[in-house]
């Protein structure tokens, strides 16, 4: 009588097995694709509309002279307008399929042809001291020591701080040693914060030295800056704007991350808010275009999403994953490179859901 075989001797040993990986850097996404072609065109047309006829507040005055000059208009209520014909334009020459490179050429990422890599980033000003089981005031080794953590995970392919520097009261030894922290922690191409564009030629004189000397890292730039450029609804942030085009001295591309909050700074009507985020994340190209055209941005919309039972913040939500996808798609109808945010949490503690 032949013996049954065990469900273990008809497994496939795990030594001949071929495991390929779940998340490959650069694959392609944009297969999710909650809007219709109808849709997209609606939405862009009334984001155009937007510019051109409420427009942003608070323009640079580099930025407006450029402006004016290029068929905008500066209203009686300090509202610059963007006529339709230019923004399209600028959309059109705007720089694309670029590669962010890495100190090390093996961490180089390809940003062409929609494809995917990860990173995260944010100002958390406190660290989870999982030891004592409380919270602390962030530090620079802890900025360092997440990047170690990043250049370790296989799949985040690029860094930037995650938690704020606290000990330090002067904003440029802030920025100086994030970014320095940053940098020697990881290979990975590095996105870089600052709290002033006079932060900027400091910080890549210091790359200089890290990359073999002077004039070195702009020949292989290992990192970007940029900012949140716009304060919503529709008006221009001057310090942000400053940074980013400061940050065109990079050599590399410029991001702009613009997050209004449906139901607080931004429609509570899913597409009202996706216009308004558009038509900010579209004013912040033509910020950085129009002062020096053709140059690379990552486009960020961001539009978050309100709890309406409670006022606060939902990452987390199912609206919130619905919008990225949708902000992520026109992006991609545009054949900008962009940055969305994904895999947010809700969780107040390192539990489950987080």
């Amino acid at each position: 009588m032949a013996r049954r075989r065990t469900r273990r001797s008809q497994q496939t040993p795990i030594d001949n097995e071929v495991i390929k990986p779940v998340v490959e850097k650069g694959m392609i996404g944009g297969k999710f694709k909650p809007l219709s072609d109808h849709d997209i065109e609606q939405i862009h047309q009334t984001t155009l509309d937007v510019l051109e006829n409420i427009g942003m507040s608070n323009p640079l005055p580099q930025l407006k002279e450029i402006a004016l000059k290029n068929g905008c208009t500066f209203t009686d209520q300090g509202r610059l307008l963007f006529p339709r014909s230019l923004v399209e334009d600028v959309i059109a020459r705007a720089g694309r399929d670029f590669v962010m490179y890495g100190r090390d050429p093996k961490d180089d990422i390809d940003m062409s042809d929609q494809k995917v890599h990860l990173y995260g980033g944010g100002e958390a000003v406190t660290m989870l001291d999982l030891g004592a089981k409380k919270y602390r005031s962030s530090t620079i080794n802890d900025v360092y020591d997440i990047a170690r953590l990043v250049d370790y995970l296989e799949h985040v392919h690029s860094y930037s701080r995650v938690v704020v520097a606290t000990e330090f009261s002067d904003l440029l030894k802030t920025d100086i040693n994030t970014a320095y922290a940053s940098v020697v922690g990881t290979t990975k191409h590095t996105a870089l914060t600052f709290a002033s564009g006079e932060h900027v030629k400091p910080t890549i004189e210091m790359l200089d030295m890290i990359a073999g000397g002077e004039g070195k890292f702009l020949k292989r730039p290992f990192c970007h800056g940029g900012g949140c450029t716009v304060v919503s609804p529709l008006r221009y942030g001057t310090d942000n704007c400053e940074v980013a085009v400061a940050s065109i001295d990079f050599n590399a591309p410029v991001w702009v991350v613009i997050a209004p909050q449906s139901g607080a700074t931004a429609p509570a009507a899913l597409a009202g808010s996706l216009v308004q985020v558009l038509a900010e994340t579209l004013a912040s190209l033509l910020l950085i275009d129009l002062i020096k055209p053709g140059h690379p941005v990552i486009f960020g919309p961001w539009p978050f999403v309100t709890d309406l039972r409670t006022g606060s913040f939902s990452g987390g939500s199912g609206e919130e994953a619905l919008m990225s996808a949708a902000s992520a798609q026109i992006t991609n109808h545009y054949g900008l490179a962009s940055s969305v945010g994904a895999g947010m949490t809700d969780s107040k503690s390192p539990d489950a859901q987080a």
